[in-house]
């Protein structure tokens, strides 16, 4: 078959011509690898051949050694490198070089990926000899632009993909570092043409994460910073805006580098900014969101490290922490008045996902606020001032929106004037002629309840309310669902903790509380509900409304809401012939719907009970019609919360209910609603108790199902593990016909734990989880088995030796959270408590790793040194017997 046309028919929209197609391919690949790359090479450099066809072969080439997935990418960089042998390989690559010199641009940007991909595979194991010699060739030595613009992409290619494959620890050998940058350094020269020096541009912003050697070197660094600096005042928009997008990564990547160029710097990307709204201003705006990130992130570590890490505690070789060169406070004079002069740039008819100079400009200016927090107000306080009420609403707005970006950053003492002074105005802007300006003041004053609500007094809560209820009714989708934002932020558990309450029955929302929920209700039924995510911040401010509410509103919540929200699930039900785009929006109402009725369940405790059959009939209803994660997650949840409150009185929907839960538990593909489904077995294990145990056996079979199974992600094992816990604790001695499987996987959990890579921060969270979950587990068992005087059923070697060796572990990793540390302690004072002299031998109560897990308890929480102190006395009850 004709490989050209076999690639073009494998494009086919007609499935009589892509079929086969795809199915000779895909044999191709399995059986006859190396032919089959060989024979796409060539397609990719023949010249005679179509330009489509080209490119078709090379990117069917470059995708069987890569892929967007770790794991696939992995088999098939691994294929790549044991399957070819090295004559085909040698060909193949030769072929592909000779395509990169194509004269046709696309041909050659084709044969740039598939040199890119192959080239970052056999580069770091020391392969392909004479790549980068023949690739610097092409740059310096050829007087052919296309063919230098083929060969700065190749190099840009391998540079990206090297940064994705490359492990903490691995390095490019430093002669192949200096043969790309002296490559890309010659190709961005002021003397090439735009379409060189973007191609070299761009592989140098690739290239700099791992050229770390070369920029310790001044003389090299200087180089580098010369032409990026250079390329920042090229005439073309592309080279341009690339160079300065190499600023902000070097930024990133080498702020202690910077202050021999930081006036430079400086220079460069105030003028871009002031020079308007090219692509270049956004980058060179993200300079500055770049500097405020990293000077952010050392100002904490220095304060961290003079809190906890004094002088006379420094470990051997801790040099301290970063230091912090304060180059944004420094500008404060001259970035702040342009930030803010930036904010009056506003796109009226702009959407929610549009990207504009003013939004930039707000986004810098939060940044900056969190960088130097209270030093930043001198330089807003009089643009606010002097524009918020002024005329022209572009200073209305730009005003409002520069009071509500600094707000993340200064304390409330220092914006108590500020706040007071500007709240009329807010409110006010509320009810603004133009909806900018509406919408900056309803998300302005949900910043001040989400930050700063102690700077606003309790009597002017009523005016702020009244103007919120105008909000949320306003025609524009987005000033209403800013509106809810505000809300839902004054409605903060934050907020109800600061306002006095008159009686134990009342708090400050429920003179509010029935108006605010009734047209937040009116405003989730709107038909422009999708726009601005309008329907979600509706429902997600009604459920603050009801967690915070007082007892004195619970009346209206069980005998409106309660009924409301159950009429509208059951309509979601009653609709039918529904495009695609419509369903997806169905199943999102129903998901928030769940949630709300969660919530509500939660707050009425047990007088949820007079709707629990309607209820749960619902839910029912939603696992029964279709397979949406986000609404089963919430609807389990909403179950969860119902067996909670009903407690045994549950058991009646269990014969109805467990089909839906154990498919649930089998949804591992969904990761996310398998998770919350194992948490509803911790919830039913609660509610029902003994009364759970009918229901064990499926339960218990995939739990272990999906533990053995590879495919089910690690963030769900956890959880299954800890259930095992929940479940032994509530049914007691009815546990003892799983205990052997199970002590058997939390065994090999356990081992699982004993070796990781500590240098990955990522490895020790999830190890970290791991273990909690198994020491929950253990825990469980323990309490549960000791219920029904079984706990003798655990002294096996079988069961003991890997317990211990976890508990060891654990008590000798650095890397142990407080977490771990108090479950470990607590299993100690547990075996002790529950089985003494029986376990004492096997597990060492005085041995020194039990008494090396004390020797940080100065620095844990109160709940860990009271779980110390109970299991200190249970081991010296244990000594003195």
């Amino acid at each position: 078959m004709d490989i050209t046309q076999t690639l073009i028919n494998a494009q086919s929209p007609d499935p009589n011509v892509r079929n086969p197609a795809e199915a000779f391919l895909r044999l191709a690949e399995e059986d006859q690898l190396s032919q089959l790359l060989l024979h796409l090479s060539f397609e990719l450099a023949n010249e005679t051949k179509q330009e489509g066809g080209r490119q078709l072969a090379g990117l069917y080439l470059k995708n069987t050694i890569t892929a967007k997935d770790p794991q696939v990418r992995d088999h098939k960089r691994q294929r790549w490198l044991t399957t070819v042998d090295a004559n085909t390989k040698g060909q193949i690559k030769s072929m592909i070089l000779q395509a990169l010199q194509s004269g046709n641009p696309r041909a050659g940007a084709t044969a740039a990926q598939v040199v890119g991909t192959i080239g970052a595979v056999e580069l770091p194991l020391g392969q392909w000899d004479g790549l980068l010699d023949a690739l610097l060739h092409n740059v310096v030595h050829t007087g052919n632009d296309v063919v230098r613009v083929s060969t700065l992409q190749a190099l840009g290619y391998i540079c990206e993909d090297l940064q994705i494959q490359m492990g903490p620890g691995q390095e490019v050998p430093q002669k192949e570092t200096d043969m790309i940058l002296t490559a890309i350094v010659d190709g961005i020269r002021s003397d090439r043409p735009a379409d060189v020096r973007l191609a070299a541009a761009t592989a140098l912003c690739n290239s700099l994460d791992f050229c770390r050697r070369n920029m310790e070197k001044e003389g090299e660094r200087n180089m580098i910073m010369q032409v990026i600096c250079e390329a920042t005042q090229c005439e073309d928009a592309r080279v341009k805006k690339k160079a300065f997008e190499c600023i902000a990564v070097v930024a990133s990547l080498y702020y202690d580098k910077l202050q021999p160029y930081i006036t430079t710097l400086f220079e460069l990307t105030l003028t871009c900014i002031k020079e308007g709204s090219s692509e270049a201003a956004f980058q060179a705006i993200e300079f500055w969101n770049t500097l405020c990130d990293e000077e952010v992130d050392i100002i904490r570590e220095i304060q961290e490290y003079q809190e906890y890490g004094a002088l006379e505690t420094r470990a051997p070789g801790d040099q301290g922490p970063r230091q912090c060169f304060y180059y944004v406070q420094n500008a404060l004079a001259h970035l702040v008045p342009l930030l803010t002069e930036l904010l009056t740039k506003q796109e009226e008819h702009h959407d929610d996902d549009s990207w504009n100079m003013a939004m930039a400009g707000g986004t810098c200016l939060s940044l900056v606020a969190l960088t130097v927090e209270d030093k930043i107000l001198p330089y807003v306080v009089q643009f606010v001032v002097s524009n918020i009420s002024d005329a022209n609403w572009r200073l209305r707005e730009a005003a409002t929106m520069a009071f509500g970006s600094i707000l993340d950053g200064p304390s409330s003492g220092a914006l108590q004037q500020m706040v007071s002074g500007a709240l009329p105005y807010l409110v006010q802007g509320l009810q603004d002629a133009h909806p900018m300006v509406k919408d900056t003041s309803a998300w302005t004053l949900g910043k001040v309840f989400e930050l700063h609500w102690r700077c606003v007094p309790l009597e002017h809560l009523g005016e702020v309310v009244k103007a919120l209820l105008h909000a949320l009714g306003d025609p524009a989708a987005s000033v209403s669902s800013k509106a809810c934002f505000a809300v839902y932020n004054l409605a903060s558990d934050r907020v109800a903790e600061d306002y006095p309450a008159a009686s134990p029955t009342t708090n400050y929302l429920s003179p509010f509380f029935p108006h605010l929920v009734e047209k937040l209700l009116g405003v989730a039924e709107r038909p422009d509900g999708s726009e601005s995510n309008l329907r979600a911040a509706a429902y997600e401010a009604v459920n603050m409304l009801v967690t915070s509410a007082a007892p004195d509103c619970n009346e209206l919540i069980g005998q409106q809401v309660v009924p409301l929200l159950l009429m509208r699930l059951q309509q979601t039900f009653q609709m039918s012939d529904l495009t695609l785009e419509a369903k997806e929006e169905l199943w999102g109402l129903q998901s928030l719907l769940c949630g709300t009725l969660m919530t509500c369940t939660q707050k009425l405790d047990q007088n949820i009970a007079p709707y629990a059959d309607k209820m749960m009939e619902l839910l029912i209803e939603v696992f029964r019609r279709h397979r949406h994660a986000s609404a089963h997650e919430e609807a389990f949840m909403a179950v969860g919360a119902l067996a909670d409150k009903l407690e045994g009185g549950f058991l009646k929907y269990m014969p109805h209910f467990q089909e839906y839960l154990y498919a649930g538990l089998r949804n591992y593909e969904d990761s996310a609603v398998c998770i919350v489904a194992v948490g509803v077995v911790g919830d039913l294990s609660r509610a029902l108790e003994r009364k759970l145990a009918p229901f064990c056996d499926p339960i218990v079979e995939i739990f272990l199902m999906n533990l053995r199974n590879v495919d089910v992600s690690r963030e769900v094992k956890p959880h299954i593990l800890a259930c095992f816990g929940d479940i032994a604790l509530q049914i007691g001695g009815e546990f003892e016909r799983f205990l052997h499987v199970t002590m058997t996987i939390l065994g090999q959990a356990a081992m699982t734990t004993s070796n990781y890579n500590a240098e990955e921060e990522d490895m020790v969270e999830h190890i970290n989880h791991l273990r909690e979950s198994i020491l929950d587990a253990y825990t469980g068992i323990v309490q549960g088995l000791s219920a029904d005087n079984k706990q003798g059923l655990l002294v096996q070697p079988a069961y003991l030796q890997p317990l211990v060796a976890l508990l060891m572990a654990i008590s000798e990793d650095p890397h142990s959270d407080e977490g771990v540390i108090k479950r470990t302690i607590g299993l100690v004072g547990d075996l002790g408590s529950k089985l003494g002299d029986k376990v004492a031998s096997a597990i060492g109560f005085n041995n020194l790793w039990v008494q090396h897990l004390y020797k940080d308890m100065d620095e844990y929480g109160e709940e860990t040194k009271k779980i110390a102190a109970y299991t200190r006395q249970v081991l010296e009850r244990l000594v003195v017997r």
